[in-house]
Parts: C-alpha cells; sequence; structure tokens
C-alpha cells in the first residue's frame, strides 16, 4: 500500500501481486476505504473487482492480525502497521 497524508493519513494506491509476480497491477481509487484508523489499528478495504486482471476482495485489519477474503475463501494472516 502507499500511504499518503494530507489532513490524516490515507490510502494512495494498492498494489496486488500474485504469487510469482514480480510486477504486480496498482489499483488507485477503485477501492472502498471503510475504515482505515491508524491510531486504533483498524482497516477495512473492498474492492470490487473494476481491474478484470484481480479478483474482487475484502481486507480486514484489527491490530496486527489480518483477514483477507477473496471469492468466499478466508486466509488469515500477520499485519504490520510500520510506515
Amino acid at each position: 500500500m502507499e500511504i499518503g497524508y494530507d489532513q490524516r493519513p490515507e490510502i494512495a494506491s494498492i498494489t496486488v501481486h500474485r504469487p510469482g509476480d514480480r510486477q504486480g497491477v496498482v489499483l488507485r481509487g477503485n477501492y472502498q476505504v471503510k475504515a482505515f484508523d491508524t491510531a486504533g489499528r483498524k482497516m477495512e478495504v473492498v474492492y470490487a473487482g473494476a481491474d478484470p486482471r484481480v479478483e474482487p476482495f475484502t481486507l480486514v485489519v484489527d491490530d496486527e492480525a489480518a483477514t483477507l477474503t477473496i471469492a468466499g475463501a478466508r486466509r488469515e494472516s500477520g499485519f504490520s502497521w510500520l510506515m
């Protein structure tokens, strides 16, 4: 993720990589940020699939725990807020 800062931090872009993909696909503005609270360490991003190279997904982060949902399949992982 590329984080910008105006009045407060905001997500400027998201780069998505498939396994083995070094270049990735950059998503800019075609996703919905439902929550992005760096102090509370909570984030929710929904991508509806505007670019056919990237499947729709939802990413939910609560503190250092992340859940990525793609086509009904959930993947849980750690998350770092280091910026």
